[in-house]
């Protein structure tokens, strides 16, 4: 295969921060939210030209339960302050069937009333992704929009090349959130990761026929089953299955509308890759860790898809191991297995975001993080870390 080479280039740091954190999902915006609110001077990067990630661009716009299943709350915080904004601009009721705020979840509901319905909404993209800057800005989080990373420091992380239209670029920080959702930045800056290549089709899109409401459709090959005659699994930390899964993704999407007769007039624009590559941390959370309290929790979470014990995830699980001032969030933490399955979505993304940004905040400050320091200041805005809340069934 013919090489060539890259000219050698000399960058001056355009910028130094605190805090940088990479990704503008749903964790990257936790974390900078988190970040920012104690104190830390915050940067966040999105290579594309809005927020919100897969729950936006991705018309994934169903923020998944913040609850267990049985009844008690397991996600507070900012995941559950991000739920509640996301009403903020307004939703259309039209596509249905529409969940709202659970009413028995807004009040006094007994834990009985409130395992019949899990605290969940449906939201819509466009005001989502204005609430999403909204809040931001109100925290003095600086955005850099339409800015990719190319690479990061070795030896110890310390700063991280980008690209933008100003050219290549050299960005400095003293901690850092890696939110890209693919660990983009743990991959470049030398830790370990591990990649999925069993990415399903999948293309949540709105249709409309003349005279009726649009209509969401949540178009996805099975999860769980093999996979379909003519369809493929995709890797999505390789190019080529990327390229190949949004052009799939659109014949799917097509080809669904053209049965219908209706017009696919809202499409993703961002492929849905569920799993693609995570960190692989100082201890890697899975199925077996089930209802196991852990003295270095920063996160609970239920399980999306049915009633089932918490998971407890640990500073362990988000921490980089050969630069400790880096810290994952959202899909791309060091879980695997069904674990990976359960973490990656709305609420947990929003959960390890909210831990990654306040850990990144007090690196930047003291150059350490206290675990008992974090869990109380986690606490304190609101997050839930009650190992009791592990024994429920």
């Amino acid at each position: 295969m013919p090489r060539i080479e890259e000219a050698a280039r000399t960058l001056d740091v355009a910028r130094s921060v605190d805090v940088l954190v990479a990704g503008g999902g749903i964790a990257g915006v936790a974390a900078a939210l988190a970040s920012a609110r104690n104190g830390a001077q915050t940067l966040l990067l999105e290579k594309e030209c809005a927020l919100g990630g897969l729950a936006t661009l991705g018309m994934i716009i169903r923020y998944l339960p913040l609850c267990d299943g049985y009844g008690h709350q397991v996600i507070g915080g900012i995941g559950e302050e991000l739920m509640r904004e996301s009403q903020r601009y307004g939703v259309l009721k039209m596509h249905g069937p529409w969940y709202g705020l659970p009413e028995v979840w807004t009040g006094e509901g007994s834990v009985e009333a409130r395992a019949k319905k899990r605290f969940e909404a449906d939201y819509d993209a466009g005001p989502m992704i204005m609430t999403l800057e909204k809040l931001l800005q109100e925290a003095g989080v600086e955005i850099w929009y339409d800015t990719r990373l190319c690479s990061a420091s070795s030896g110890g992380l310390t700063h991280v090349i980008v690209e933008n239209k100003s050219g290549r670029l050299a960005l400095e920080a003293r901690a850092f959130v890696d939110a890209t959702g693919d660990a983009d930045l743990c991959f470049l800056a030398g830790e370990a990761t591990e990649s999925s290549d069993q990415n399903r089709r999948s293309g949540w899109y709105f249709s409309v026929r003349d005279d009726e409401n649009p209509v969401l459709h949540p178009l996805t090959d099975p999860l769980y089953q093999p996979c379909l005659p003519g369809s493929r699994f995709y890797a999505g930390d390789r190019g080529s299955d990327v390229s190949a899964y949004v052009q799939d993704m659109h014949d799917m999407i097509l080809e669904n509308a053209q049965k219908q007769n209706a017009v696919p007039f809202l499409i993703p624009t961002i492929p849905l890759l569920r799993m693609t590559r995570r960190l692989l941390g100082r201890e890697t959370l899975t199925e077996a860790n089930l209802g196991q309290w852990r003295t270095d929790a920063v996160a609970l979470t239920g399980d999306w898809r049915k009633p089932a014990p918490v998971y407890a995830i640990g500073l362990a699980h988000l921490q980089g191991v050969k630069s400790a001032n880096l810290f994952a969030a959202g899909r791309c933490i060091s879980s695997a297995g069904d674990a990976w399955d359960v973490t990656r979505v709305i609420p947990t993304c929003a959960a390890t975001g909210e831990a990654a940004g306040l850990a990144a905040a007090m690196w930047a400050q003291t150059g350490t993080v206290d675990v008992p320091a974090l869990q109380n200041s986690l606490k304190a805005a609101g997050a839930i870390l009650d190992p009791d809340l592990l024994q429920n069934q």
